[in-house]
């Protein structure tokens, strides 16, 4: 058996290649597959896992991990044995805890299988140093070799007893191989060298002038792509902001509101979302109760109708909300055009941005409530308020009274004192 193995960046297109083909409708050429330490036993989904777990080590630039075992052609191994060996090899390595996908190939005369393993640990997050990875994983397969009864190989890295280093392969001088050109003459030898000197120069003024513009044309797309996803960040903040105060004016609890509105949105679609706003605001939590004052605010009764109102006046807000989603999801993704987006990164993406959405509304609420610690408590308020009811004599109190009109009641309410309610509504409390 012999192995080989490089690193590259991207999980998606290896994978792809190795599951479907250059092509991609080779599908018949994989014999089996198998996933290890992956949330998911599916192939096609690997790599978006892999992804996402290499994504919490910036500083590794070439995550992906590529080995392959090649059998030799006389070797008819079954699929136990394949997975034996690879199994082996990652002990070997110590990538036994890392994500690895493992598929075999039955397109070649011989059978070989390639894992594809992730170089960032899953729970630790550091990365797996390669170091001397071809001798451990040949001295694996020599060893392998020798137990399973297949055909032994004379490693180079590394030989078992009985076992010759294998012969370089000979190498021709460069001075030995003919010159399949012409000497010229010096004076003619001097016109081609300037020629060519001059045909050099040229082409390479033009190539770095080339560069030059590709490389500016470049930064100004990221620049305007960067700008873009900027400008969508900000108005999806000032939506947001509108969406919550409009559900502060329809809910008891607006923040609980938009964190279900937001997981309708993304789960059902802004229409869904919107519509049942619309008709059955009460499915999201309660509605804010409101209070309409009867019998000159002597009692109060609790209506629905007026926080159900508010809930479809929010409707606008929310179709805003969720336009102000989808732009700035578009200008995310377009700060990475070549990435191949599936419905699982569309929802990988979705539920990272809902807890960026509600960190940043419990930021708001933090500050929030920051500022409600500088108030005075409510009790004092009214202590504050009884004190200056008291201090008045019935004919302010009448002429308080003609300047609050309809709003007399909160006050009587939120004074919550007898003599004081018979007085304000100019009653004598002597005679009553």
């Amino acid at each position: 058996m012999i192995a080989n193995s490089r690193t590259c960046r991207q999980f998606h297109g290896l994978i792809r290649y190795l599951l479907h083909g250059r092509s991609g409708e080779e599908h018949e050429r994989v014999a089996w597959t198998e996933c290890r330490n992956l949330a998911l036993d599916d192939a096609e989904h690997t790599a978006t896992l892999m992804r996402a777990t290499a994504a919490q080590n910036h500083r590794v630039e070439l995550p992906v991990y590529h080995l392959i075992l090649a059998f030799d052609p006389s070797d008819l191994p079954d699929a136990a044995t394949m997975r034996q060996v690879a199994q082996r090899v990652l002990d070997e390595l110590r990538l036994t805890e890392h994500q690895t996908l493992t598929v075999a190939h039955r397109d070649r005369a011989h059978a070989h299988l390639h894992i594809v393993a992730n170089r960032v640990h899953p729970e630790t997050h550091r990365a797996w140093d390669r170091w001397r990875d071809h001798t451990i994983a040949e001295r694996a397969l020599r060893i392998l070799e020798r137990q399973l009864g297949l055909r032994e190989v004379d490693g180079r890295l590394h030989q078992l007893p009985g076992h010759d280093l294998p012969p370089l392969k000979a190498r021709a001088h460069r001075r030995e191989a003919p010159d399949p050109v012409e000497p010229l003459a010096p004076d003619r030898r001097r016109v081609v060298d300037e020629a060519a000197r001059r045909l050099i120069d040229f082409d390479l003024l033009r190539h770095v002038g080339r560069l030059e513009l590709e490389s500016q044309r470049r930064l100004a797309e990221e620049g305007a792509r960067q700008a873009r996803c900027l400008r969508t960040e900000r108005e999806l903040d000032a939506a947001s902001q509108a969406m919550y105060r409009a559900l502060d004016r329809a809910y008891a609890r607006p923040l609980e509101a938009l964190r279900r509105f937001d997981e309708v949105l993304y789960r059902d679609g802004p229409a869904a979302a919107t519509r049942r706003l619309r008709d059955d605001p009460t499915s999201y939590v309660e509605l804010r109760p409101y209070a309409r004052a009867a019998y000159m605010g002597l009692w109060h009764k609790t209506d629905d109708n007026i926080a159900l109102g508010y809930a479809r006046t929010a409707v606008p807000a929310a179709q805003e909300y969720a336009l102000a989603i989808e732009r700035h999801r578009t200008a995310v993704r377009g700060l990475e055009p070549g990435l191949t987006r599936t419905t699982y990164d569309d929802d990988a993406r979705a539920v990272a941005e809902h807890a960026a959405h509600r960190a940043r509304f419990e930021r708001e609420m933090a500050r929030l409530r920051r500022v409600r610690e500088h108030l005075p408590h409510p009790d004092i308020l009214r202590k504050r308020a009884r004190t200056a009811v008291y201090a008045l004599n019935p004919r302010e109190l009448a002429q308080l009274n003609r300047s609050l009109g309809p709003a007399v009641g909160r006050v009587i309410e939120l004074l919550a004192h007898r003599v004081v309610r018979e007085i304000a509504l100019g009653r004598d409390q002597h005679s009553a």
